[in-house]
């Protein structure tokens, strides 16, 4: 339904010519976005197990987004000293430069879980069994 609106808005000259307006970064920003979010989305169904909320999500899709426009349009870099255009050049030091950065500054989803323990009171070491000498917690009466 949702395209056919879209199409329907296409034939109609005013949508367009507001569109026409819009500056081609905003355009560009918007579709890094769209299509890393497609990609992300396409990695969530191959890979169930993964815990894929939307921060990572985001990383996961403005990394990729930068490394392949770095790829594809190395012109892009054309405003940045020498130094920095030979090291963010590869679209695989960009790329992972961004997703560090990122996970380094983008808030987690729990405010209250200390950094760097793990969510859901998972221990580290992803081990399936678990420890032993624990025994389950028993109920008062």
């Amino acid at each position: 339904i949702a395209g056919l609106i879209l199409v329907a808005l296409g034939i109609v000259p005013k949508v367009g010519a507001a569109f026409a307006t819009l500056p081609a970064p905003v355009i560009g920003g918007g579709g890094l976005l769209l299509f890393g979010m497609i990609f992300a989305s396409g990695a969530v169904i191959l890979y169930r197990g993964t815990d894929l909320n939307q921060r990572n999500m985001v990383i996961l899709a403005v990394a990729i987004g930068l490394g392949l426009g770095v790829e594809l349009r190395p012109a892009a870099l054309q405003a940045l000293p020498q130094s920095l255009q030979s090291f963010f050049g590869s679209g695989l030091i960009t790329g992972g430069f961004t997703a560090l950065v990122l996970n380094a500054f983008l808030p987690t989803e729990d405010k209250n879980r200390p950094p760097g323990s793990t969510p859901r009171g998972r221990s580290s070491d992803s081990s399936p069994m678990p420890e032993e000498g624990l025994e389950p917690p028993t109920r008062g009466l």
